[in-house]
């Protein structure tokens, strides 16, 4: 079993205060053994505002009871359920500043054996109106992501989808991993900064990632594009030149987004020397980082990228792709022209591309770094060499290095 999720998350909603008592929790992801699992809907209106919401089911532990008897008691009231419970899946500590409280609310992961007649407090009924959801994954996620419309919405999704997502990981065990199509990235990296993290985060995380999977020495030369991928890069200099590394950027594009214009301006406060791609810009680097193009990239290579990319493959330094080499079809691995890396690491999961067999003709190693990103939908399975095999699992190409590089927490 993997180690319990600890989790630390700050109320970002409302001013603190002062924080005046804490508050012990239990709460569960249940499953019904098969596809879907058990969640709660409440309909309130009160001091946090009126808000429908979704939420695991659970809540406080009586003085002197067992966590265990509490989240047994908790769903034969909530949900009429009784329960076996699989595993504890983590502690998230979380903060109601609207009310000065402090949670600690202890997950659990239960399988549903039967149900029986509900008993509801009088609040639950006439207060909150608790009702029980029947839901897949998906439909979670995208509940989730649909109630974190309101501050008590966030603060709940910023707690419980890291929960929902280890659930499935637990239940899908540790021989798989995710993999998605590029729609299926695009949707998850939408449904992520909706309902939990800003985008600048996971840039930050990103970059992060890359730096912590890398040895760097020497100089760095950043090629840079527009968009996010771009932004990676320039998150990636302000990281390295934090360090004390030498890196300077090589520019494709001026196109930015904003979370990339905001990593762009605090590299040149921090001295990182930027200047247009031209002929020779990658000669006496001892590593290029190519930021250039992302997983939606699909065609021919046009100029000044395709010359880009010749001189990267051809300069005799060590390559890093980020996310995905540039060039390179994110869904099918097919390129005419991409660039060679000695590492990738891909951001939140591994595209489906990438495990592709004609992609380990521009792949040396591939590496995930884990930014937190939660999956919008389950897609494509990559099997670990030597498990079981199961039908429509992925084998694991040799390039694909298995354990991730671990940053779903961190924070500028």
């Amino acid at each position: 079993m993997e180690e319990e999720l600890r989790i630390s998350l700050r109320d970002g909603e409302w001013p603190c205060t002062y924080t005046d008592h804490d508050r012990q929790i239990v709460r569960a992801i249940v499953t019904d053994g098969a596809d879907r699992f058990w969640f709660v809907r409440a309909s309130r209106d009160d001091d946090f505002g009126r808000a429908t919401l979704i939420e695991t089911s659970g809540g406080g532990v009586e003085p002197g009871e067992d966590p265990d008897a509490a989240i047994r008691r908790e769903l034969k009231e909530e949900l009429g359920a009784e329960v076996e419970i699989l595993c504890r899946l983590g502690v998230v500590s979380d903060y109601y500043n609207l009310i000065h409280r402090h949670n600690i609310n202890r997950y659990y992961l239960c399988r549903a054996l039967s149900f029986s007649e509900r008993h509801l407090t009088r609040d639950e009924i006439e207060e909150f109106h608790l009702s029980p959801l029947h839901l897949t994954y998906e439909e979670a996620a995208a509940e989730y992501a649909a109630r974190a419309c309101t501050p008590l919405g966030r603060l709940i999704a910023r707690r419980e989808l890291p929960i929902l997502r280890r659930a499935r990981e637990v239940l899908a065990g540790q021989d798989i991993l995710d993999c998605v199509s590029v729609e299926n990235m695009r949707l998850s990296d939408a449904l992520t900064i909706r309902a939990m993290v800003p985008g600048r985060t996971l840039m930050y995380r990103a970059a992060l990632g890359v730096f912590r999977a890398a040895d760097w020495a020497g100089e760095t030369a950043i090629a840079v594009g527009g968009g996010n991928n771009g932004g990676d890069g320039w998150a990636l200099a302000c990281i390295l030149a934090g360090r004390g590394f030498r890196c300077r950027i090589v520019q494709l594009s001026d196109r930015l987004s904003e979370d990339g214009a905001y990593f762009a301006a605090k590299a040149a406060a921090l001295g990182v020397p930027a200047a247009p791609y031209a002929p020779g810009a990658f000669s006496g680097c001892d590593t290029v980082a190519d930021c250039l193009l992302g997983t939606g990239f699909q065609g021919s290579l046009r100029e000044p990228w395709l010359s880009a990319v010749r001189e990267i493959n051809a300069c005799g330094a060590r390559v890093v792709s980020v996310d995905i080499n540039s060039g390179m079809n994110g869904d099918t691995g097919e390129a005419e022209t991409a660039v060679r890396s000695d590492l990738t690491v891909t951001v939140g999961f591994v595209k489906r591309g990438q495990v592709a067999e004609n992609a380990g003709r521009w792949v040396k190693r591939l590496v995930i770094a884990d930014i937190g990103i939660v999956p919008a939908r389950g897609e494509y399975r990559i099997r670990r060499p030597g498990a079981p095999e199961a039908a429509g699992d992925l084998p694991c190409p040799s390039w694909l290095v298995w354990d991730p590089v671990d940053v779903r927490f961190e924070e500028e």
